[in-house]
């Protein structure tokens, strides 16, 4: 029996070294101490004996694990981490495993990773902080709570009542410190985010950084900047894929447009080559010839041709010379007349059935457009320039410089013209005579003499002498040009007349405009007027609608032009607006069109049938900028002076210039250069392409469009 018990004693041992034998596989001749127990000497100072005669481990604060944070006590729940000796005779050695992490990376709900001011239950800022008996604090909620499931501290486990917690006031305090802290680094922060790079490394103390901070500064920015260019990238692929996607969507709107337009230009020149040419049918071609042989004075005819080796050209040369001009001309405007004929064209552009194949082209549309638009590129190719017919002097004395014509006008059957300017003299010519007369010196039929400068003469459309004349005085003159006599004076204006003008529906009305801002209807029965308009600025030209008596139309001093019927003056029918300076001149092209000229060089085209009596184009190229220059029309061309000394021909439906025409220097003049000269006056002779215009030196030239 003792036998046996001392062979189970040796089992024992055996079992005892083998278990606690050091590694490598031999067992120690001394009690060595474990690795462990060597690194925690190392770093704690303390040894074995000390660490087993007490029953608590070293003490610690809590900066050790979480740098930075206050120091919290110590619970006594916290595992005692033991160590032992190797060897048969030393205690065993157990290692608590540690909590998983949970929330955040926190090792539980009251671990020291949590921060001092949260609350244990929910891991949120503490709110109403409330102490326990035991000395825990908690949200006040989340403790009630808590204890109404189960009566104990979720801390420790002690027995806790409602009615023992009491609210912590210090630990309010500390909390709210605490957030006013958490709030200035964020204001910070933000401040730090608005603040340029530059500013932030100048306030920054770079005298104190050593080699690892700026290391470390140098990855956080390759960091940010990795970032940002990501976020960059991202943003440009953004923006490509939408700039490519409108860009597309426009592409291909452009390219149905395109499609639509080229199907229909196509029908258009099947129409125009199908279409038969009335002009060779019915001597057609011998009405052409005539027209070759009569019409065109500037190309000579093989029967006028006289001469030594002197060609002779051919009718069909003559055509084909015609026409390769007018060829150019076209070419010269070709863009403007692209979009003369989409606007032309925009109705048959959107028209649906025009898709539809089932459809003849040919019988199923109205072309007036197209005709129109060929009438159009007719009259734009026809002249190629101005000839001079004659050419007049308004003043005797050449040598002086105050000869300017301010005003040309032609009778109601456009037999006779008046010239009027700062002479004070109106002088009337008969055109035949001017023209037929082979002499360049040309008298005429009569002079007005008058008490002040002309600014404007103006013939009735009824009476054929009756004439009309307004001055620099305010004096409104009505004048028989058959007896050179003053049928009535009218002095009811305060200031200088600009404009005066007769009315073509009662021959008896006629207007002025002046600048004590007013426009007033005047009759030839009366000395007095009858109406009167106030506008709101100097009116600088008056003008009557040809086919209504009493609707006039004003320009102003204000850049504006206003549409009135005298017979309800107190509102204007329409007013215009879009010139930028004065308004210096306004004729009718037609009932429901106005063409005005302003000091802004520009002339206007207006449409006085539309709701918004829009400008619907505007032509450019001539110099205004503080003369009156002149202004005529007739109806499809405009004609207006330059400070260029120069003559512009407008065609209404292109907002460049046709044609000019260069007034010549003066030989006799004293001046050298034309600086200073000017076209003052136009006037559009009625029913042909004759215009006569005047310059400042008093030169006065008939011209003739060819």
């Amino acid at each position: 029996m003792s036998s046996t018990l001392v062979l189970l004693l040796a089992t024992v041992v055996c079992f005892f070294a083998i278990v606690h034998l050091p590694e490598g596989g031999q067992a120690a001749d001394d009690c060595t101490v474990c690795p462990e127990l060597r690194v925690y000497q190392e770093k704690g100072g303390h040894d074995f004996v000390s660490m087993m005669n007490t029953n608590s481990p070293p003490t610690s604060s809590s900066s050790d694990n979480n740098p930075g944070s206050t120091a919290t006590p110590t619970s006594t729940s916290t595992p005692i981490p033991v160590y032992t000796r190797c060897g048969p005779s030393a205690p065993r050695i157990l290692y608590k495993r540690p909590h998983a992490l949970i929330c955040n990376g926190k090792t539980d709900t009251w671990g020291k990773a949590m921060s001092e001011y949260d609350c244990p239950i929910c891991i949120g800022v503490l709110k109403e902080a409330a102490i326990t008996r035991c000395g825990h604090t908690f949200c006040l909620e989340c403790i009630k709570r808590s204890l109404s499931v189960k009566p104990i501290c979720p801390q420790c486990g002690t027995a806790e009542q409602t009615e023992n917690i009491v609210p912590n006031y210090i630990a309010d305090q500390l909390v709210i410190k605490y957030l006013s802290t958490q709030k200035n680094a964020k204001t910070e922060i933000a401040k730090l985010n608005d603040t340029s790079p530059s500013e932030i490394l100048q306030n920054m103390n770079v005298h104190k950084l050593n080699l690892n901070n700026i290391e470390n500064l140098i990855i956080i920015l390759q960091r940010k900047r990795d970032v940002l260019s990501a976020e960059s990238r991202v943003h440009e692929r953004t923006l490509l894929l939408e700039f490519l996607g409108e860009l597309l969507k426009l592409k291909k709107a452009e390219k149905d447009r395109l499609e639509k337009e080229v199907y229909l230009i196509e029908q258009d020149l099947t129409q125009v080559t199908s279409r038969p040419y009335n002009a060779v049918k019915g001597g057609g071609m011998n009405v052409l010839h005539n027209d070759l042989e009569s019409g065109d004075e500037g190309i000579p005819m093989s029967s006028d041709i006289e001469g030594f080796n002197t060609q002779v050209l051919s009718c069909q040369e003559l055509k084909e010379k015609s026409m390769s001009a007018r060829r150019k001309r076209m070419h010269s405007h070709f863009d403007e007349l692209i979009n003369i004929y989409m606007d032309s064209r925009k109705v048959d552009l959107h028209d649906v059935r025009r898709n539809d194949a089932t459809v003849v082209p040919n019988d199923s549309f109205d072309y007036q457009d197209l005709d129109r638009f060929g009438s159009t590129l007719s009259r734009i190719s026809r002249y190629s320039g101005l000839k001079p017919l004659a050419t007049l002097s308004y003043s005797a004395d050449l040598l002086t410089n105050n000869n300017i014509v301010s005003s040309i006008e032609f009778d109601k059957d456009s037999e006779f013209f008046a010239i009027a300017g700062v002479t004070r003299k109106i002088k009337l010519f008969e055109y035949a005579t001017v023209i037929g007369s082979s002499v360049d010196i040309h008298c005429p039929n009569a002079e007005l003499l008058c008490n002040a400068k002309i600014s404007c003469v103006a013939w009735s459309g009824y009476y054929k002498n009756r004439l009309g004349s307004s001055d620099y005085d305010g004096f409104v003159t009505i004048w028989d040009a058959s007896t050179t006599q003053k049928i009535q004076n009218l002095t009811e204006h305060e200031k200088r007349v600009w404009s005066v003008d007769w009315s073509n529906g009662d021959p008896r009305l006629f207007a002025s405009g002046s600048d004590d801002s007013k426009v007033k209807l005047w009759t030839t029965i009366t000395n007095q007027s009858v109406a009167t308009i106030e506008a709101k600025a100097n009116v600088c030209c008056v003008k009557f609608c040809p086919q209504n008596s009493f609707i006039v139309a004003f320009g102003c001093a204000d850049h504006c032009i206003q549409y009135y019927d005298f017979r309800h003056a107190r509102q204007p029918l329409a007013t215009l607006t879009g010139h930028k300076k004065a308004v210096s001149y306004v004729k009718f092209a037609s009932k429901d069109e106005l063409i005005s000229a302003s000091t802004d060089s520009n002339l206007k085209l207006w449409n006085l049938q539309s709701a918004s009596t829009e400008c619907v184009r505007s032509f450019t190229g001539h110099i205004n900028e503080k003369n009156f220059v002149g202004l005529g029309t007739d109806g499809n061309y405009i004609a207006c002076g330059s400070e260029n000394n120069s003559l512009y021909i407008y065609y209404r439906d292109i907002s460049r210039p046709l044609l000019h025409f260069k007034f010549d220097n003066n030989p006799n003049m004293l001046k050298v250069d034309d600086a200073g000269e000017f076209v003052s006056a136009v006037v559009w002779k009625k029913g042909s392409p004759v215009i006569v215009a005047a310059n400042s030196q008093g030169s006065i030239k008939i011209l003739e469009l060819t």
